[in-house]
């Protein structure tokens, strides 16, 4: 893999991009061009394909910083085939938790479900359910469950820390 740097005398258009020593080049944009373009990234696989990764300047405000554990707020993921689902701070949720088998409504836990089953029904609540989702749920209302039990909330950088300690001066 070979990459390129480009910073001075960078131009895209809508199905073109011009990098210093080169003419414009046809590319295939994925998305609209907004913003002012400060860099381009060219890149040659292996495969000789080449990509280019363009990096613009917007002027929208960043997102306010969050301030506590907003559950409303928290994702839960269900991913992997080595591991259920692994966080960014490379913990891993247990494997044997039954996240797509057990109903996120009422906690029933159904004894077996196949792979190719993606939707059902709760036989004590009568919830539908659709796996991926009820599973995302699960881990997401587990991961909860965690944080609450070690009283700990998420700072506005993604740390976790204890309620009313701040972290230490640089």
């Amino acid at each position: 893999k070979q990459s390129s740097y480009h910073c001075v005398g960078v131009k895209a258009g809508d199905d073109w991009i011009k990098v210093p020593k080169l003419g414009p080049i046809r590319a295939r944009v994925h998305r609209r061009v907004e913003g002012t373009l400060k860099s381009i990234t060219l890149t040659r696989t292996v495969t000789g394909k080449h990509y280019a990764s363009l990096l613009f300047e917007t002027e929208q405000a960043a997102p306010a910083p969050l301030k506590d554990v907003d559950a409303a707020r928290i994702v839960g993921l269900d991913m992997g085939l080595s591991h259920l689902a692994i966080d960014s701070n490379g913990r891993k949720i247990d494997p044997w938790f039954a996240s797509s088998k057990t109903c996120h409504v009422c906690q029933h836990k159904r004894d077996a479900m196949p792979l190719n089953v993606r939707s059902w029904e709760c036989p004590a609540c009568h919830t539908q359910h659709d796996r991926d989702i009820n599973a995302a749920l699960n881990i997401k209302h587990q991961g909860i469950v965690k944080l609450k039990a070690e009283g700990l909330s998420v700072s506005a950088h993604g740390g976790l820390r204890k309620p009313g300690t701040s972290p230490a001066a640089a």
